[in-house]
């Protein structure tokens, strides 16, 4: 009894263990059945492995590789993922990689790893996240920062980057190379003709010429509005640089047609030239718009290199503006009065109106000295009439007696002319001050008419019909 009872006993153990074991495996076929269902819900391509082999995947990293199920399973990791060691990836840790798909198609993925227990097995799991819509859009949004979508140059922030670069190279190896900034002259009156569409147009074709016709080691960037930058690395020889900026200038005023018209624009260039110099790219830019500001005083499809005199006399108008603001404010303007008279007989009939800034220090200055700053600056419009109104009562006062027919000259600054309303204002100046029309002559040079779109002129029909002089100062030279 004693043996039965142990024999019952060892089978009923037996038995019982034989019952675990089963259950067990039966739990772990589960688990498996389990694990295999939930990849087949994820949304990210999944491979369950045994060791680097893969036992299992689900329906995403199907349709990611475009290999079948059947195909994958088996399959190494190395195989699938070259060039990525699992063993070294730590876990959730993700890693760029390139998984080899149908047809040996390299396809950009992140992988990301994890050790999952099952039952008293540890199977590995890899997740694989498609990366080709991320990189579009990253590609999207680094064209969209660095390039200019009108023309496909490069843009600001493109150039600047671009710049910084050949400024770090060439203080390592004295690497020369040169600014070239250019915009376009005539282009105001192609948008005003054929509208901003027509303009862009325009840009569009100035930028496929550029990128056409310049040689590899140069770079073309659009800053903005009709303003354009190249970049030429490996020369800063005034002479080839320049002969560059001509060809800029030549491929420019090329005829444009667009839309049934012939476009006729041209450029002007300005040069900064750079060798072992200690400058940032600030300065660079400035300097080449120096440059570009110079080129453009002296007319159209001009190139000009940076000087340092070019510098010192930007200083000096930046030194001179502010003056000329200080001495607005403090009341040093005066009006010089220079007589007309009749050559017939010596009668005088009439003045202009000078203005002469009568500084503390050095005494009275003529126009020479202040008047290019003044015209361009801020300060033009209420300068200007202040002079016309100060010359209107002088005027009243001297149209008296034998002078009844006195007529005052009164230089004009472009800046009035782009105030709303000029020729009601100066009407209503002449009302104020009680000055007839006739006794009033307007003088206008001529480029103040050549640079406008008729507006001007309009106003100066109205003023003339109502009697007010009007007069080209200094016709054919440009100057007052």
């Amino acid at each position: 009894p004693v043996v039965a009872t142990v024999c019952f006993g060892l089978l009923a153990l037996a038995v019982i263990g034989l019952r675990f074991s089963l259950d067990a495996r039966a739990r772990i076929r589960r688990d498996h059945q389990r694990l295999r269902e939930l990849a087949d819900l994820a949304v990210e391509g999944l491979a369950i492995c045994n060791g680097e082999t893969i036992s299992s995947v689900n329906d995403s990293l199907e349709r990611l590789s475009g290999l079948s199920r059947a195909a994958l399973m088996g399959t190494g990791l190395s195989e699938l993922l070259p060039g990525l060691v699992m063993s070294d990836l730590p876990q959730y840790e993700e890693r760029d990689a390139r998984l080899v798909g149908a047809g040996g198609q390299l396809l950009p993925v992140r992988v990301l790893r994890r050790d999952v227990h099952v039952g008293d097995q540890t199977v590995m799991v890899v997740a694989v996240r498609d990366q080709r819509e991320r990189l579009t859009s990253e590609a999207k949004i680094r064209t969209l920062a660095f390039f200019d979508p009108l023309t496909g140059l490069a843009n600001r922030t493109r150039f600047g980057e671009v710049l910084a670069d050949l400024i770090s190279g060439s203080q390592e190896t004295e690497t020369p190379f040169s600014v070239l900034l250019f915009d376009l002259d005539g282009f105001k009156a192609v948008n005003d003709a054929a509208g901003h569409a027509g303009g862009d147009a325009v840009l569009k074709i100035v930028g496929e010429r550029l990128l056409a016709a310049l040689d590899t080691d140069t770079f073309v960037a659009r800053l903005g509005g009709d303003e354009f930058a190249v970049l030429i690395s490996g020369t800063a020889d005034p002479i080839r640089v320049t002969a560059l900026g001509k060809r800029i200038i030549s491929l420019i005023e090329e005829p444009i047609e667009e839309n049934d018209r012939t476009v006729r624009i041209s450029a002007c260039v300005g040069v900064s030239l750079f060798h072992k110099q200690k400058l940032s790219a600030e300065q660079i830019v400035i300097d080449a718009d120096l440059a570009l500001y110079a080129a453009k005083a002296e007319g159209r499809g001009r190139v000009r290199l940076f000087t340092h005199d070019l510098r010192r006399a930007a200083i000096e108008r930046s030194n001179t503006a502010q003056e000329l603001i200080e001495a607005w404010e403090s009341k040093d303007f005066e009006l010089y009065y220079q007589p007309q008279v009749r050559l017939s007989d010596g009668a005088l009939v009439g003045a202009e109106a000078l203005i002469r800034w009568n500084t503390p220090y050095r005494g009275v200055l003529s126009p020479a000295a202040f008047l290019p700053v003044l015209e361009s600056g801020l300060l033009a419009a209420p300068v200007g009439e202040w002079i016309l109104r100060t010359a209107c009562q002088q005027a009243v006062q001297w149209r008296v007696g034998e002078h009844a027919n006195f007529r005052m000259g009164v230089n004009l600054f472009a800046a009035q002319f782009r105030v709303d309303g000029f020729a009601d204002n100066v009407e209503a100046i002449l009302l104020e001050y009680g000055l007839a029309p006739e006794g009033l002559e307007l003088e206008v040079t001529e480029n103040i008419i050549l640079k406008d779109d008729g507006h001007i002129v309009e106003q100066l029909e109205r003023l003339r019909a109502a009697g007010v002089g009007i007069a080209f100062d200094d016709f054919g030279t440009g100057y007052a």
